[in-house]
């Protein structure tokens, strides 16, 4: 489990992998380079999708039958501690969705 402490940097990388082409596509956000606004909404994105908290990794959903998902890769990094959580697609709930689109941009 991570802590962020107030004003702490926060840095989320997403890796978007799979699907029907395959590709592999790589987003980052970083509370460093972001106005305070942005900043805070990626912080408060971060608390609420779970990430942070979750016990372990909750790719536990996998592609049946040999269908083609997109898999997710979320790294949030913490000041100099880090936490990786891995989902497919039909397992990212509303809020690691919202995460994942805001990195994205």
């Amino acid at each position: 489990m991570l802590r962020m402490e107030p004003g702490e940097r926060v840095r989320v990388i997403v890796i978007r992998q799979g699907g029907i082409a395959g590709a592999l596509l790589t987003y980052a956000s970083d509370t460093a380079s972001m106005p305070p606004e942005r900043a805070a909404r990626l912080r408060a994105l971060v608390e609420a999708s779970g990430t942070l908290t979750e016990t372990p990794d909750p790719m536990t959903r996998r592609a049946p039958g040999g269908r083609d998902l997109i898999e997710w890769e979320i790294t949030v990094e913490v000041g100099a501690r880090s936490r990786t959580v891995r989902v497919t697609e039909d397992a990212v709930g509303p809020a690691l969705g919202e995460l994942i689109a805001f990195v994205r941009g």
